[in-house]
């Protein structure tokens, strides 16, 4: 059976970056983003089933294709829409992400996923290993990176869970907030240690 650690984090709070350097000690990651970013090109399952729950009100950009941003400002803003949008994309993405996972040959899986804990998919993982920084952290980041006014950078913080919540169901916990070096270093530690509990 494959061994599958959960990564998950506020949103800003640099779930790639960690991946990445799973990604560098050949660890093979199972991204829930790009997976339904893949399921919302053209012609594909997820874009065919919003175009089915919301025909009319689907943002796409100038070449015909989903606008991505414009979709997450409408969702942020529309709770309503949010939850339907979820219950129709989230079954083929967690389906994705688990055929990935177990065509997958490394000694472990990590699968990225920004909403382990609200959808409760950490009850189908091993361990679940939390990225975790400061909400002002998560606030600054998301302004800069996304161009985001402080407003709705803050409404899309609050619409996931809680820091704590978070931190709760933390088997590992991986400080953000250091220098890149540090961070390397305890992924390196955590590495060892996966490879280790299953030794």
């Amino acid at each position: 059976m494959t061994y599958l650690v959960g990564l998950t984090g506020g949103i800003g709070s640099g779930k790639t970056t960690v991946a990445r350097l799973f990604e560098n000690l050949g660890v093979t990651i199972v991204d829930a983003d790009a997976i339904a970013k893949a399921l919302c090109e053209p012609n594909q399952a997820g874009l065919l089933a919003l175009q089915q729950l919301l025909p009319t009100q689907l943002p796409y950009t100038e070449d015909k294709k989903l606008d991505r941003r414009a979709l997450r400002t409408l969702l942020f803003n529309d709770p309503e829409i949010k939850t339907k949008v979820e219950q129709v994309l989230h079954p083929l993405i967690k389906a994705k992400l688990f055929e990935q996972a177990l065509a997958a040959t490394s000694p472990y899986v990590l699968l990225v996923i920004p909403l382990l804990i609200e959808t409760a998919w950490h009850q189908n993982v091993d361990r679940v290993l939390v990225v975790d920084v400061p909400e002002s952290v998560q606030l600054e980041r998301l302004i800069q990176r996304d161009n985001l006014d402080a407003d709705l950078a803050q409404k899309m913080i609050h619409q996931q869970a809680s820091r704590q919540a978070r931190l709760a169901f933390a088997t590992d916990v991986i400080d953000n907030t250091q220098p890149l070096e540090q961070v390397t270093e305890a992924v390196k530690k955590l590495h060892q240690h996966f490879l280790s509990i299953m030794a």
